[in-house]
């Protein structure tokens, strides 16, 4: 009967050792995204401050940023950046979402930013305006450099 008690005893703490560390695993996961959530925004924004001022110079109108919103979501010369927003959305729900298996989440966030990053085959009108932003604002390469402690190798 002892030995029952003990087996029971030692396989509910093992148990809750497991959950412990599956919950920390979790939380550590969760604050990687986090990190890389911010480290996309923050060249999301200067590449959305950028194909402003191109859109500005071929229009010869200065944008407001209510215009500049709507321009995101609907223009066709935005529509390269839309990726960008789409995964950074994805990011914040799933790390927001309660229940969220983060782990599962983690290679489908490695292969979206290898596919927009990495991979030479892969959205070449987006790489190809990152190149010409790049050479524009070399504030994006600050933080671009953030950004790619996350990319795959």
């Amino acid at each position: 009967m002892k030995n029952d008690d003990q087996k029971k005893s030692n396989s509910a703490g093992s148990s809750e050792a497991e959950g412990g560390a599956e919950r920390e695993a979790e939380q550590e996961i969760a604050k990687e995204l986090n990190a890389l959530s911010r480290a996309l925004m923050n060249v999301h924004r200067s590449l959305l401050r950028f194909q402003k001022e191109v859109y500005e110079g071929l229009e010869g109108v200065p944008l407001t940023p209510y215009n500049v919103l709507n321009l995101s979501l609907t223009h066709p010369d935005f529509e390269w950046l839309r990726m960008l927003s789409t995964l950074i959305a994805k990011i914040d729900e799933t790390v927001d979402e309660d229940g969220a298996v983060l782990a599962d989440f983690q290679p489908e966030v490695t292969a979206t930013l290898r596919a927009i990053f990495i991979d030479e085959t892969q959205h070449v009108t987006f790489k190809n305006r990152f190149k010409l932003a790049l050479a524009s604002d070399p504030s994006l390469y600050l933080e671009f450099s953030e950004l790619r402690k996350f990319l795959p190798k």
